[in-house]
């Protein structure tokens, strides 16, 4: 699992990651009846939605419900995220829905979603994460990894990585200060635990990629945290 969220797998891109007609199940199977890691496991970093596929089928395999239905128990309704899906907002709802990608948000449900991780874990009191399993979302990774060939690295300029987030600024110590996640098309949410902030800035490029999106999307984000600061 640890392989999967820090994209240490070395697995494919598969061609059914997110695709309608299929199901998680059946997407899964035929990653796992292709073609071998095409490195040795946990030896190299490659920033793909592959790992978040399998990890998301393992949560329907241990939750015995679908992704979404776990999803929706153990995170949305406890936080109050009434407006947030993985499996689209059209029904038919997919059930093959994408973890890396597929997600439908308000500003509004993922604030509450930060609060509850720059709490460690609780929001209104109420524990949702471990303050143990905030903090190893946060730790490094890929350390003793050289990520710079990555092209994900490349844009983001950023050469370590959680379990599905950047840790954008970190100490002398490796703690971390700011972590954050990037796309091109949804959100830019960080975390300021040196200065006890978060945000979000909302991203929609469907023009230039994410080459442009994500740097413009930074120098956003780092110029409201340092003004929060």
């Amino acid at each position: 699992m640890r392989e999967l969220l820090s994209h240490r797998s070395g697995l494919p891109s598969p061609g059914c990651e997110g695709d309608p007609t299929s199901t998680l199940r059946r997407c899964v199977a035929s990653i796992a009846a292709g073609a071998d890691p095409s490195v040795t496991p946990g030896t190299e970093f490659h920033y793909s939605g592959v790992g978040f596929v399998v990890a998301g089928r393992i949560i329907e395999r241990l939750t015995g419900t679908s992704f979404e239905r776990a999803f929706q128990q153990r995170i949305a309704r406890p936080l109050g995220m009434a407006h947030t899906r993985f499996d689209g907002v059209r029904r038919p709802h997919s059930r093959n829905p994408a973890p890396a990608a597929s997600a439908t948000s308000t500003v509004g449900d993922y604030a509450r979603f930060l609060r509850m991780l720059a709490a460690g874990g609780t929001v209104d009191g109420r524990r949702v994460l471990s303050a143990a399993a905030v903090a190893e979302i946060e730790k490094d990774q890929v350390a003793g990894i050289d990520t710079h060939d990555d092209g994900a690295v490349q844009i983001t300029g950023i050469p370590t990585y959680g379990l599905g987030v950047w840790r954008d600024v970190v100490a002398a110590d490796d703690s971390i200060q700011v972590v954050s996640g990037s796309g091109a098309l949804g959100f830019y949410p960080w975390i300021d635990r040196a200065h006890g902030t978060y945000g979000i800035v909302a991203v929609d490029d469907e023009i230039h990629g994410p080459e442009h999106a994500v740097p413009a999307s930074q120098r956003t984000a780092r110029m409201l945290w340092q003004a929060a600061a």
